[in-house]
């Protein structure tokens, strides 16, 4: 099924890649990118970033066609109770957090794109960062309490994402808001890899909790100026979704079909690592103690058989294997220290 699935992976197979220098941050398990993705001109372009840039911006991505977008919540808290004390829905300052949603759509019809209406659910960093997809009203999921915030798009269907649950912390310990949304089954997801953090030690909590894995960029100005223009891959996160329509998508998240692509690797449950890594593989029999093993997408990969030094197998190229057809895929993670084990027979 994994072959069929594939056509309708939502980007990467299409897209040149690139590996970055990463270097641990100790105490945290994250992994964090050595050079710095936002320069003064990128921080500055981000004031004059539109809605409905990025939409643009995306569909310029080859292969990319599946786009969530997101309005920050806490625009709505700052606007409607720092200055009039009352939510928009209670005669305060009007806001419509539907309106970044629909100029998406708008945009996306262009391109091909398809949107995933959201909303981010933003406090204080002791709290955490949640984003709700699938959302259908975003003017009506506002609560003080965040945990309620995230009750009310439960309450119209929305699916609950985990951002950056390692970002500014000493450790990846889930704070008290973060626990208590785990505790009473409000997350669905969590993110693995966000900009440019990657974070192994959450893909045991992913598996534990059965969250489906996602790698985001977090953007806030465009991929182009973040990533591209500064030779790096953008973080993906591949949906194995059966067409490309909403509903399948959504099914798909719900089913935990999904893997997190950054920082040059590949994380998620193990089965799922092990189809992938073998549907984008072509081996070619040389004879009975050798094969050539061609990798037939962008997706560069570390293979090690045993007793023998790791062996890089770049995008795009073939190399000749000998002896056993056994390997670990060193840059693929189903666990903060677990790599899975692939076997070919010829």
């Amino acid at each position: 099924m994994i072959r069929t699935i594939l056509t309708a992976v939502f980007a990467l197979l299409l897209s040149t890649a690139t590996t970055t220098a990463s270097t641990p941050r100790k105490g945290i398990g994250c992994w964090r990118t050595v050079n710095a993705r936002k320069t003064a001109a990128s921080r500055m372009q981000q004031m004059r970033v539109k809605t409905g840039d990025r939409t643009h911006f995306t569909g310029k991505n080859r292969g990319l066609v599946i786009l969530a977008e997101f309005t920050d919540k806490k625009f709505k808290e700052a606007i409607n109770h720092k200055l009039s004390g009352k939510a928009a829905d209670k005669n305060g300052i009007m806001v419509d957090l539907n309106t970044a949603v629909k100029v998406s759509q708008q945009v996306a019809k262009g391109y091909g794109l398809t949107i995933i209406p959201g909303l981010e659910i933003t406090r204080a960093n002791d709290y955490g960062h949640f984003n709700a997809l699938f959302t259908k009203d975003n003017n009506t999921i506002f609560d003080p309490d965040p945990v309620q915030s995230a009750k009310n798009a439960k309450a119209q269907g929305a699916l609950i994402m985990h951002n950056h649950p390692g970002w500014r912390k000493k450790d990846l310990t889930p704070t008290p808001t973060e626990a208590t949304l785990y505790a009473e089954g409000l997350v669905d997801g969590i993110e693995v890899v966000n900009g440019s953090e990657f974070y192994p030690g959450i893909i045991d909590r992913a598996h534990e909790y059965n969250f489906f894995v996602a790698a985001n960029t977090d953007v806030h100005s465009t991929t182009a100026l973040d990533y591209r223009l500064l030779g790096y891959d953008r973080p993906m996160t591949l949906v194995f979704a059966k067409e490309k329509t909403l509903e399948s998508v959504r099914e798909a998240l719900e089913a935990r079909r999904t893997l997190a692509y950054g920082f040059g690797a590949v994380s998620g449950e193990e089965q799922l690592l092990k189809d992938f890594f073998k549907a984008s593989m072509q081996v070619s029999k040389v004879s009975d103690k050798a094969f050539m093993l061609t990798n037939k997408t962008s997706v560069p990969y570390t293979l090690r058989q045993e007793g023998k030094n790791p062996v890089a197998l770049a995008p795009f190229s073939t190399i000749r294997v000998e002896g056993s057809g056994k390997f670990v895929v060193l840059n693929m993670f189903c666990g903060k220290e677990r790599h899975p084990e692939v076997e070919f027979a010829f």
